[in-house]
């Protein structure tokens, strides 16, 4: 068996190209050509070219909620690639923690660009068909999601809380981008925000969801990969998944392309007609707002805090008013984005 070298701490860990390639060539008994080191937020990603066929191999970072998030993210490649073509499929299920000394998870490689970044491109360059396309088109991905029949089997879910989401996040501490229930509270505390904290705490705007189904649960821009016809080709990073409210996809998804234009109102306004014009028209928007302001505020403590305090205080801003205000309608929702 090839080991995986690499130094004690996360942060210093080099996993060694050659080593990576000749566990793959191993795996395959054929010579892996290729292997490229991706940029992650807060895992170690290889694409690795092997022949015709390319992988992606995913080290998750180490922490308490590691194994649950490789669990999570394995088991949907698992039970649902075969039955939504957006799925990825997983390989090489023998890979083991003691391989790597990490959780590790290898599924196939899907091409396409992050659908934040097309979408901003379309409407910074006036093509509004194109951006009118990648909206129809991720939301009908979200609802094939949502559409697919779930089991317990794995990873966190709601079952053991029907209709109370919020009840759910606070126990299992499962906030968005790793942030733990204390980082939260800590963050909003040292910034002076103990009333936005109060208002989430409390679920402002946040209602029994209508139904429960599959949730990607980090549906946004780079998690949604899109091809050059503005079709969605494939959606990864499943490490989050849950049975949930399908508006909490919704809004996430929304809150991306709204923070894509941050400084840019009328393209706002232009991405919440256009959006909910296609959202599907069974969904009450009672806990949108909600979910808008859960992701502006973890979006704004883990990205923007220390490195973009001008989009920070806009974030900061945005979820305060999501959740001290009712919203009824799209003319509601327009109004709150005027921050």
């Amino acid at each position: 068996m090839v080991k995986i070298t690499k130094s004690n701490t996360w942060e210093k860990r080099t996993y060694m190209i050659d080593d990576i390639k000749k566990y793959f060539s191993n795996k395959m008994n054929m010579e892996a050509t290729n292997i490229e080191n991706l940029p992650s937020f807060k895992n170690r990603v290889y694409k690795i070219q092997v022949g015709d066929k390319y992988f992606i191999l995913k080290m998750f970072q180490d922490g308490e909620t590691s194994a649950r998030r490789s669990k999570t993210e394995a088991e949907i490649y698992r039970t649902y690639s075969n039955r939504c073509g957006l799925i990825p499929q997983m390989y090489f299920e023998d890979f083991t923690y003691k391989d790597f000394e990490s959780h590790v998870i290898c599924r196939e490689y899907v091409s396409g660009i992050g659908l934040k970044d097309n979408a901003a491109s379309k409407l910074k360059h006036s093509n509004e068909d194109g951006f009118r396309r990648l909206i129809e088109s991720s939301i009908a991905a979200a609802n094939c999601i949502h559409e697919l029949e779930t089991s317990d089997s794995y990873g966190t879910m709601l079952s053991g809380y029907p209709g109370n989401y919020l009840e759910f996040v606070l126990h299992e501490k499962n906030f968005g981008f790793g942030l733990t229930y204390e980082q939260l509270c800590n963050s909003l505390s040292e910034i002076d925000r103990d009333s936005l904290l109060t208002n989430y705490i409390r679920g402002n705007n946040l209602t029994t969801p209508q139904k429960f189904t599959l949730c990607h649960n980090d549906f946004r821009g780079r998690e949604i990969l899109t091809n050059e016809d503005c079709t969605v080709n494939g959606i990864i990073d499943w490490e989050q998944a849950i049975i949930g409210d399908p508006l909490s996809d919704f809004g996430s998804h929304l809150f991306s392309l709204l923070n894509s234009v941050y400084d840019n109102t009328p393209l706002q306004e232009k991405i919440i007609h256009t959006f909910l014009e296609y959202l599907p028209k069974d969904l009450h928007m009672q806990s949108l707002p909600f979910y808008l302001a859960e992701r502006a505020i973890l979006t704004s403590i883990v990205y923007y805090l220390e490195y973009n305090p001008k989009k920070f205080e806009w974030a900061m801003k945005f979820a305060e008013n999501m959740l001290s205000n009712k919203v009824q309608n799209e003319n509601d929702l327009i109004n709150l984005i005027k921050v």
